[in-house]
């Protein structure tokens, strides 16, 4: 059984948004307002999860039952090289400008009061992973 399959499996109110993603009811939670759980299988067999209603991923794998582990079907390689590899503090800066403008963007349509779409909620849900990913690799 895949990873995504494991996790899904566990989940309620499981909604297909487009090929290897699902949108899901927050086990923490329990989401009684939409389903702000992003549910995503990578080409490469990563399962990336992200709680828009603020529960931590680990809090929801705890409930499912699960480990981080269980994100992957299988360790991912890496090699000395991609382990070793410095980014410029330059480079870093650009990349949360970047996301920084994507979410000015979304947060003023949703100010406005205009829905956005699942496409642009998506793109929040990668907005999101890429900053929190900027800020662990900059500890």
């Amino acid at each position: 059984m895949s990873a995504a399959a494991r996790i899904l499996d566990r989940l309620v109110r499981v909604k297909p948004t487009r090929p290897g993603s699902w949108a899901a009811a927050c086990p923490c939670c329990e989401s009684r307002k939409g389903r702000p759980l992003a549910v995503k299988e990578a080409d490469d067999g990563r399962v990336l999860i992200h709680a828009f209603c603020g529960c931590t991923t680990a809090d929801v794998l705890g409930r499912l039952g699960l480990e981080v582990s269980d994100l992957f079907d299988k360790p991912l390689e890496h090699t000395k090289s991609t382990l070793h590899n410095k980014v410029a503090a330059s480079e870093v800066l650009n990349a949360l400008s970047t996301e920084a403008t994507v979410l000015a963007v979304i947060a003023s349509d949703l100010l406005d009061r205009r829905s956005i779409s699942d496409e642009d909620y998506q793109r929040l849900a990668v907005t999101v992973q890429r900053v929190t990913a900027a800020a662990d690799y900059l500890k």
